[in-house]
């Protein structure tokens, strides 16, 4: 059911920290369904040093603004952001 959504319990995402200007690592420990909406929760890394802060984040964004399946988007989004 899952497949489609672009990620899976246990991958770690890259995060567009903004105000930080930096890319952390947000692994995924759960998967949610909404009727509008499916989001990712998990732990973001890095963000408030080295433990695991709890967050979510909609998967409609996924690999268009702020959470990317690869840290190379991630970064170059980020660039682009800040121009």
């Amino acid at each position: 059911m899952f497949e489609d959504f672009g990620c899976k319990v246990g991958d770690t995402l890259f995060v567009a920290v903004l105000d930080l200007k930096k890319i952390c690592e947000f692994e995924v420990d759960c998967l949610k369904v909404f009727s509008g909406d499916f989001t990712a929760h998990g732990y973001i890394y890095g963000k408030y040093g080295k433990y695991g802060a709890p967050t979510e984040f909609s998967l409609k964004k996924l690999n268009k603004r702020v959470i990317f399946t690869n840290k190379i988007l991630a970064v170059n989004w980020m660039n682009n952001y800040f121009k």
